[in-house]
């Protein structure tokens, strides 16, 4: 051999266990040589001649190094879709380190840029054996990064754990599930249920996109279309309570403790794609935790009522209620509810005082106040302010709401007089209602319009002429009858405007106020009410029906004679009074039209064609004679 020829070297093996090399080129001959350069080293490669067939091999089996030209223009980045289906692969550009691959090739995450005609075989391998243990440390950093963010999640899922189970408060522990499990997840949107006493799941809070319109006030766990999966502790992705969105648009949470549903937790509008099971699994982490915060904090609810109940009576104690109510309006002007509060005040407590003994009187008192405490419902909070004043508040319930609660407290009270057995003074019960927000914006303002509405009620028409104990028909007879001088001149009979009027009237006044009574309904078709209206024929043009709508809220009856033909129209209940004496029923004789709505109090009634009528706005002696007219006909409340 020739001493100027250079000597062959025997290239080094390099370390082959695991090792998976893809040659990508697009050149069959170089391919061939560099794939037999890699065989000496003992070094097993596939080769591949462009992206996709490079993209086809690593989909099918783990490769540990990549030997490839440096992209051009047209595919700088054809090295990323290889990066996402294996994070730890290390790429070797192989061309010129000085061109303008090379730049490409770094930015699309080649480990080097060498030039395998100037590059000796040994020294390829010796890179070979440095770009793979590089490798391997970059795998292993990237494990223990993994392994540390992993650990971090774990620590601070700890961290808001024992926030949870340290949030007492039940109205903030809402607020603060909603949170976390919204930055959990990259949700926008958040509501959750609560269970209720009977066993059902109540809308208690939710935030972001979501109306309110579009969220259930109660879901029944057991019966319904989410029924089996709201029982299991598995979050599941539904679209029941996302109008209008695609299944992916729900996650939906059940809150589990002592194997048992405590609460549902609905999360939408994910800010980037769709949920998926990666959030499943966040939520699961943290459900049951959540479960047990909301199971605790209603066991420590119930405590601190027990414990802040009033020693003599089953009420709380004002320091109790104000915080509730502080609570109540909180959670009103937060989610836009309502809520109203009840003042009753026994007028005649001296009396009874002075008039009965003093193991009777506490007797009467606390019968009293059980009855009342008794037409209370769980939510509802009843509490003694002095000897003769309670509060009641009551959450989710409008001013129709409270005034039926009313007619129930009037009832009640009467019942105990009827069932007294000796000769003591009737109770003398003045309530005044107030609903939040029609009625005011803060607690003072609600307890303000209490007091004028009991000031109302002790000067209503009802208690000047003495109705309490008359029936439907009457007291019609004592209204359109002859009313002492004294009570004429204070309610302004002869055209004067006020409360209440007993004089003559126009012939079409009936038909006028079933038109405007007609137009408010219209006007505003979800108000709740009450509407009777009594005539002897049944018109099939009846004033009324001009302009009410098909869809209603209110309850519209009509009472007619035996005979008359039925209206045809779907918010009417025509009541035929059947079998009784013109005496007992009187509808033939008589006209009369009572309405009772959150906004209005009207009633109007005339015997035959006689001029006197009587018309009245006075809301108490409104709801008397309607509480009277159910009475005599069996008529369903509201």
């Amino acid at each position: 051999m020739d001493a100027s020829e250079p000597v062959p070297v025997a290239p080094t093996k390099v370390e082959t266990e695991g090792l998976r090399v893809l040659l990508v080129w697009p050149d069959g001959r170089v391919s061939a040589t560099l794939l037999a350069l890699l065989a000496d080293a003992g070094v097993m490669a596939e080769v591949a001649f462009n992206a996709t067939e490079a993209l086809a091999i690593a989909e099918r089996q783990a490769l540990t190094v990549v030997l490839a030209p440096p992209p051009d223009d047209g595919e700088a980045r054809w090295l990323a879709p290889l990066r996402e289906v294996m994070p730890a692969l290390v790429v070797v550009a192989l061309g010129d380190p000085g061109g303008p691959g090379a730049a490409r090739a770094r930015a699309a995450g080649a480990a080097d840029v060498v030039d395998p005609r100037t590059l000796p075989p040994d020294a390829l391998l010796r890179l070979l054996r440095r770009v793979i243990a590089h490798g391997h440390l970059e795998r292993d950093h990237h494990q223990l990064l993994a392994e540390r963010s992993r650990a971090e999640q774990a620590q601070a899922l700890h961290a808001r754990s024992l926030e949870l189970l340290s949030t007492l408060e039940i109205e903030v522990l809402q607020e603060l599930i909603l949170k976390l499990f919204t930055e959990l997840t990259g949700a926008q949107s958040a509501a959750l249920w609560v269970q209720t006493q009977r066993g059902l799941l109540a809308l208690r809070a939710h935030r972001g996109l979501l109306p309110r319109s579009a969220l259930a006030a109660l879901i029944d766990p057991l019966d319904g279309p989410l029924a089996s999966r709201i029982e299991g502790s598995t979050p599941f992705i539904a679209a029941e309570a996302v109008p209008g969105s695609s299944p992916s648009d729900g996650l939906y949470i059940p809150l589990r403790a002592a194997a048992g549903t405590v609460g549902l937790l609905l999360l939408a509008d994910k800010r980037h794609g769709s949920f998926a099971a990666g959030d499943l699994g966040q939520g699961r982490a943290i459900a049951d935790v959540a479960g047990t915060a909301l199971r605790n904090a209603r066991r420590f609810h119930e405590l601190e009522r027990v414990g802040l109940r009033d020693r003599e009576s089953p009420t709380y104690n004002v320091s109790y209620f104000i915080d509730y109510a502080g609570k109540e309006l909180y959670k009103a002007s937060r989610y836009g509810r309502q809520f109203s509060v009840s003042t009753l005040r026994l007028d005649n407590l001296e009396q009874l005082r002075s008039r009965l003994s003093a193991s009777v009187f506490t007797e009467s008192i606390r019968t009293l106040i059980a009855a009342l405490a008794g037409l209370a419902r769980d939510s509802d909070v009843l509490s003694r302010v002095a000897d003769n004043e309670l509060y009641l508040l009551l959450p989710e319930t409008d001013r129709f709401g409270v005034m039926m609660f009313e007619r129930r407290v009037i009832d009640t009270v009467r019942a105990l007089d009827e069932r007294s057995a000796d000769a003591r003074p009737a109770i003398a019960l003045t309530v005044g209602s107030a609903t939040y927000p029609r009625d005011g914006q803060d607690f003072d303002e609600l307890l303000h319009r209490c007091r004028q509405r009991m000031e109302e009620t002790r000067h209503t028409l009802r208690r000047r002429l003495q109705l309490q104990e008359l029936d439907f028909w009457q007291s019609l007879s004592a209204l359109l009858g002859p009313w002492p001088a004294r009570l004429e001149r204070q309610t302004g009979t002869g055209g004067v405007s006020s409360a209440s009027y007993r004089g003559p009237l126009s012939e079409d006044h009936f038909a006028r106020v079933q038109r405007e009574i007609g137009r408010e309904l219209a006007r505003d078709p979800r108000s709740r009410g009450l509407l009777y209206v009594g005539t002897g024929d049944a018109d099939p043009h009846f004033p009324l029906l001009e302009f009410l709508p098909p869809d209603l809220a209110a309850r519209i009856c009509l009472l007619v004679r035996r005979g008359q033909a039925r209206l045809d129209h779907p918010a009417v209940t025509t009541v035929f009074l059947q079998g009784l004496s013109p005496t007992r029923t009187p509808v033939g004789q008589h006209e009369f039209l009572l309405f009772l709505s959150e906004a209005s109090a009207y009633a109007y009634a005339r015997r035959g064609h006689e001029p006197t009528a009587f018309h009245t706005s006075d809301r108490p002696l409104v709801d008397h004679l309607i509480s009277r007219l159910q009475q005599a006909y069996d008529l369903q409340p509201y």
